[in-house]
């Protein structure tokens, strides 16, 4: 005969079953009154203000460039053989930001003369109110080598009375909201009529080189800009 069951094991047995059946139970749905108290998530942060829609918020918070808040320029100029002289003062005037046309004056010192120059500047934007870029343009004044004679034998000495010359540089240009303008640019400058030379101390076949009718510059400006 098998061995009877004490009442100690039976009950040991029916736990063992009812843990069982409780861990491998499916838990029982929620009530309504459960589901209603618990909260919602609350929505991820966002920077539109609430009373303003996502398609609202572009045009509402989108801000223009300084050089398009402030398109027209006043500068001062100060250069080294530059398209204004020594000094000058010009006009920047920015119908996009990355174009800009310049018309300005200046006075050469090495001629005592006027200078008139006018330069299309290309910019290249790196941030909101900096760029780097190109220019390139046109002069017009007097220009003098510089040439004199101290001692003999004497350089040849080249000068004209009405110089058109043609200029490309390199620039680095920024502009704040404020108005505040600054740019270094560099690059060289050529005589572009060249034949319409006046010479001293010079041979019937002498001509000026390209040392002459070649000229580096470098130009400092700096200007306050104004809302259009």
């Amino acid at each position: 005969m098998g061995r009877e069951l004490t009442p100690a094991a039976v009950a040991v047995g029916s736990s063992l079953a009812l843990l069982t059946a409780a861990a491998t139970a499916e838990p029982p749905p929620p009530s309504e009154a459960e589901s209603q108290d618990v909260e919602a998530p609350p929505p991820p942060p966002s920077d539109v203000p609430p009373d303003l829609t996502v398609d609202e918020s572009p045009s509402r918070f989108a801000r223009e460039s300084p050089w398009a808040e402030r398109p027209v320029a006043a500068e001062l100029h100060g250069s080294l053989g530059g398209p204004l002289g020594a000094v000058g003062v010009a006009f920047d005037l920015t119908p996009r930001r990355d174009f800009a046309w310049m018309i300005g004056a200046g006075y050469e010192a090495r001629t005592a003369s006027a200078r008139l120059a006018t330069l299309i500047r290309l910019r290249l934007p790196i941030t909101s109110h900096f760029a780097t870029g190109s220019e390139g343009g046109l002069a017009y004044g007097k220009h003098d080598d510089g040439v004199t004679c101290g001692e003999p034998p004497c350089h040849p000495s080249f000068r004209w009375e009405h110089a058109a010359f043609g200029y490309v540089g390199l620039l680095l240009e920024g502009r704040t909201r404020s108005g505040f303008v600054y740019r270094w640019s560099f690059g060289a400058g050529a005589i572009l009529n060249v034949v319409d030379f006046e010479c001293a101390r010079c041979s019937p076949s002498a001509e000026p080189s390209l040392w002459v009718t070649t000229l580096p510059y470098t130009t400092v400006a700096l200007g306050y800009a104004l809302p259009w």
